[in-house]
């Protein structure tokens, strides 16, 4: 497709995302079909380097914090949030090195 990076969650809709809704099982999550783990997924197939978005309106430094560990830490006792990770299906750390901090200001 030639996109060498993709965003997400992108556009307007950066503003309702929270991404703790958009992980796990699909019939937990039905306004959430394509979350972070499809997404992460997608990118693999078409070669796209992603980049995630961590938006104020619906989030706290705290998740942030939370998503990073959830993309990057082992998955083992001393990381919940990877251990989440592992369970949804990627089971190794690593692939989003880009992230993108959209404020209350911003356009989108």
């Amino acid at each position: 497709m030639g996109m060498p990076i993709s965003r997400f969650p992108g556009g307007c809709g950066v503003h309702s995302y929270d991404w703790k809704k958009t992980i796990g099982p699909l019939a937990e999550r039905p306004d959430w079909q394509f979350g972070i783990d499809e997404f992460l997924e997608w990118c693999q197939v078409v070669e796209s380097e992603p980049l995630m978005t961590v938006s104020d309106y619906t989030g706290t430094a705290q998740d942030a914090a939370d998503l990073v560990a959830y993309l990057h830490s082992p998955a083992d006792a001393a990381h919940p949030r990877a251990q989440q990770r592992a369970a949804n299906g990627p089971p190794d750390p690593g692939g989003v090195v880009r992230f993108e901090r959209v404020k209350e200001a911003d356009s989108g």
